[in-house]
């Protein structure tokens, strides 16, 4: 009987420590220090500033969940194995709260390869070989074996080599249409974002568009010029609460989860009534107010 109560015991020790810990917690202020081979992520921007070099394997995770404290050598000796072909960064679900809040990483440990950035979007590299910007298809849940992540990050490696070896294509410049929080979330990576909510039945906004064409063409790499339309992107236009248009505004950034905006005073606000042109705008109001939050962006 005693046999069996201990052979109980260890399989639903074993079956916790392979499945993974919920994270429910709030992210504590202190910074847990850094593990050998892991880089560890503090803000999106370190993710951004790695991604330049090669793919990158992210680890989310904490210290107190069993699974992810398995996983962590694992991810060590990938990341010695791997030194200049890529990264391995650690994402402390404590300390870097807002990151992991970010990816939407609840379960621990999350793990996943993140190829590159394109048109202002993670992209990930799939279990399957395929790349996806879908994160919640390319993550593993819980402790994974070591083959089958180097597996995906051999696929994330020979795909950034041949982009590199790929001749230079010209990007186009222009206004991007959004149509969900994800898109416009992704294309705040690469700085602050002018948006216009339109409606292509509107004279105001067809009148509108070759000023934020003109605007998009001479900020191609501090800033970007985002189109929402209120029929494509309806969730979009009703959140934001544009019910006339065209209305135009620059979000800065995101900080705790609220987007903050340049406000007319060339203040950040998290108010967007107090930051944003109604009707026709002239483009000298939009550029100002675009590079006060370039300014404000640079100096974070």
């Amino acid at each position: 009987m005693k046999r069996k109560s201990l052979q109980l015991i260890l399989l639903v020790a074993l079956s916790l420590l392979l499945s993974g810990c919920i994270d429910s917690e709030s992210p504590d202020d202190v910074s847990s220090q850094n593990e050998a081979g892991l880089i560890e992520v503090s803000s999106l921007e370190d993710i951004n500033q790695t991604l330049i070099n090669g793919p990158v394997l992210v680890e989310m995770g904490y210290d107190g969940c069993p699974a992810c404290v398995a996983q962590k050598p694992i991810m060590e000796e990938i990341a010695a194995e791997y030194e200049g072909e890529a990264a391995t960064m650690y994402v402390d679900t404590r300390s870097a709260g807002s990151v992991a809040a970010w990816f939407g990483g609840d379960y621990v440990p999350d793990s996943f390869v993140i190829v590159n950035i394109e048109d202002g979007q993670y992209v990930y590299m799939r279990a399957d070989g395929q790349m996806t910007t879908d994160r919640s298809a390319a993550r593993f849940v819980g402790l994974t074996e070591k083959e089958i992540i180097t597996e995906t990050l051999d696929q994330a490696i020979e795909v950034r080599q041949e982009e590199e070896g790929a001749p230079e294509v010209q990007e186009t410049v222009g206004m991007i249409e959004v149509t969900s929080f994800e898109g416009l979330n992704q294309t705040l990576l690469n700085g602050p974002v002018l948006v216009e909510v339109g409606s292509e039945s509107c004279s105001a906004c067809n009148a509108q568009k070759p000023i934020m064409e003109e605007i998009a063409a001479e900020y191609p790499q501090d800033a970007s010029v985002a189109y929402v339309d209120n029929r494509r992107g309806n969730e979009l236009a009703v959140w934001f609460g544009a019910g006339y248009v065209p209305d135009s505004f620059v979000i800065v950034d995101i900080e705790d989860g609220q987007y903050v905006y340049m406000g007319l005073d060339g203040q950040t606000t998290t108010d967007r009534t107090n930051a944003r042109f109604l009707g026709l705008t002239q483009k000298d109001l939009l550029t100002e107010m675009l590079e006060n939050a370039i300014e404000a962006r640079q100096g974070n």
